[in-house]
């Protein structure tokens, strides 16, 4: 998607919107990332961007408040729009949530991406700061895990979490992000109206056909429909032999799946 050239200093926020198919906004994450409150805006607009627009985060940053990058990754992930981040040249430490979370990334030719863990600390009493300290640590840990994975194996997340960190460049970043492609295709989009991916078990009744869907609806309407009888009645497989009317009942179910049956079969021989 092409890009107009717009002048920094006619505006002194860091947003810049050109028109295109729909509307294109273009935010410029650099320096250190500060306070959540300095990125509302942002956010705003990803979470009030529809289908047809597109927001391009151009990074240019070494990392900074964890709550401001959790806060922008929630915006991202709730947005309808196309979220694309570019690196410019710096992105670490809590820049590279931001740009993992994207939709559609892209990158200088000369790059930094640098990934580890958050350097935090406590304050207060004894006691305080000790469950500061062990809430803190296993909040990052699953935090790093939840950024990193695909990008970053379990053996270097769990060497990310003791304190290494890993430094890109351009072309190994490039590799890193073919496996991250992967394991993202890998995952379900979490939306229950989705054919096209989900738990296991969903794509395989998704391709069900329809003599198929027919049985399995008739299977679960009488398996239903038996075990209503059986609580309503109180009745113990095996244990308890049920009442006249509560037999009439059992066997006009058995007739109704008899009925689905033989109708299935019609629908084949047809």
């Amino acid at each position: 998607m092409s890009e107009e050239t717009i002048v920094p200093f006619f505006s002194p926020k860091n947003i810049f919107t050109t028109e295109v198919r729909g509307t294109q906004h273009t935010y410029y994450l650099t320096g250190v990332i500060g306070p959540p409150e300095n990125y509302v805006e942002l956010c705003n607009i990803l979470r009030s961007s529809g289908p047809q627009d597109e927001v391009v985060i151009r990074i240019n940053s070494r990392g900074g408040s964890v709550a401001s990058e959790r806060m922008i990754v929630n915006a991202i992930e709730e947005s309808e729009a196309n979220v694309v981040a570019f690196i410019e040249y710096d992105c670490m430490s809590a820049a590279t949530g931001v740009f993992l979370a994207a939709h559609k990334h892209g990158w200088a030719r000369h790059i930094q991406f640098m990934a580890h863990c958050a350097w935090w600390g406590a304050i207060g009493k004894n006691p305080d700061i000790k469950s500061q300290t062990e809430f803190g640590l296993k909040q990052m840990e699953e935090e790093i895990g939840d950024t990193y994975t695909g990008l970053l194996t379990e053996e270097e997340i769990s060497l990310c979490n003791d304190g290494k960190e890993f430094w890109f460049g351009a072309k190994e970043l490039e590799e890193r992000m073919e496996r991250f492609y992967e394991y993202r295709a890998s995952q379900p989009c979490n939306d229950p109206t989705c054919t096209e991916c989900g738990s296991e078990g969903e794509g395989e009744e998704a391709n069900l056909s329809f003599d198929e869907m027919l049985d399995e609806i008739a299977t679960k309407a009488a398996e239903q429909t038996l075990k209503k009888i059986q609580s309503k009645f109180n009745l113990a497989p095996k244990e308890k032999k049920p009442s006249a009317k509560t037999q009439k009942a059992l066997d006009q179910a058995k007739e109704i799946r008899d009925t689905v049956e033989n109708l299935e079969t019609k629908l084949n021989q047809d």
